[in-house]
């Protein structure tokens, strides 16, 4: 049983004004290469921004004018006053196509989607775990945080150096930046999941609440730290995704609702949820 579907989800929410609000033709103002596959982007979309909240995702038109080609749900990098920030990796024809676009290009996009991070949970002290292009959505959130006075500590992870992005932005807006690579080039050696334990057994400090975003298994793992030491804990869940509002049930996750196991959106009800209601796969 699908959770939440909305009333006349056969009709589809496109003849909502809500949905009808959120189309958006914007321009790019600058592009940027911050590694060896991944783009930086910056549009100018005034509207966009004034909607925004951290964790949500804009779904985005490729390959032109004529093109059939579904569009791509990527996460709002950062909103800095009427600029929309977003990250794209290099991994096929669309995003390639994104990322190759000449500054002055405008770009179709239907946003902001989803829901985002609760940061009314953060209190004093907050953890912020980022694994690979996962780190995306956690610029913005990390902002907010500081904008209301508790910054959080953000603790990134990669296979190696080279996979490290945005750290001097991050560094800008987080109380302290912990690092840790696969292969020991840059921070701890090991998983970013074994510094996050670190962190949270140093009895000196008393963490409040825990945010991430990255591949699944490394959401899986911090999920079952933040239980163990009984730290509330909200997520962002990658997934593939057709229509990006609801209607085609592409991007399903299996989720705990009022105490059964059903599946919940990850572009409607999600992308970001407390790690209370979500059920990992072995």
């Amino acid at each position: 049983m699908l959770a939440g579907l909305p009333r006349g989800a056969t009709k589809g929410p496109c003849w909502e004004p809500e949905f009808v609000n959120r189309l958006h033709q914007v321009e790019l103002i600058e592009s940027t290469a911050v590694t060896a596959d991944v783009t930086r982007l910056v549009f100018s979309a005034p509207e966009v921004a004034k909607l925004a909240r951290p964790g949500q995702f804009l779904h985005v038109k490729v390959g032109g004018e004529d093109a059939f080609y579904l569009r791509r749900p990527i996460s709002i990098h950062d909103v800095i006053e009427d600029r929309m920030v977003l990250l794209v990796r290099r991994v096929g024809y669309g995003t390639n196509w994104l990322a190759d676009r000449p500054v002055g290009s405008a770009i179709d996009l239907i946003g902001p989607l989803g829901t985002g991070f609760d940061s009314t949970l953060a209190g004093a002290q907050s953890l912020v775990v980022g694994g690979g292009i996962g780190c995306g959505p956690l610029l913005y959130l990390l902002r907010s945080l500081k904008v209301r006075e508790t910054p959080g500590t953000y603790i990134v992870g990669g296979r190696h150096a080279a996979d490290l992005f945005s750290i001097e932005d991050f560094s800008s807006v987080a109380k302290d930046v912990l690092i840790a690579t696969d292969d020991g080039s840059q921070g701890h050696k090991g998983l970013v999941t074994e510094l996050l334990a670190s962190e949270l057994n140093d009895t000196s400090r008393k963490y409040e609440a825990i945010f991430a975003c990255g591949p699944e298994p490394m959401l899986k793992a911090v999920s079952a730290i933040a239980a163990e030491h009984g730290i509330p804990c909200e997520v962002s869940v990658e997934a593939l995704m057709a229509c990006g509002i609801g209607v085609c049930l592409s991007c399903v996750h299996k989720a705990q609702v009022d105490g059964s196991t059903e599946y919940v959106r990850v572009c409607k009800e999600g992308p970001v949820f407390n790690t209370r209601s979500l059920v990992w796969g072995n």
